[in-house]
């Protein structure tokens, strides 16, 4: 009985997180609108080396 209820609250939680990752994803879908957004990364990140 005990498994069987670590079992479901593990799945509640992954259910909830994936939840909570679509949302984020709806939310702050089409905010960069400055060209190309990999460039962009690309960019900052060569000024690292």
């Amino acid at each position: 009985m005990a498994e069987a209820v670590r079992r479901a609250i593990k799945r509640l939680k992954e259910q909830e997180r994936r939840s909570v990752y679509q949302s984020l994803i709806a939310q702050t879908k089409g905010i960069w609108k400055q060209g190309d957004g990999l460039a962009y990364q690309e960019k900052l990140r060569s000024e690292w080396r």
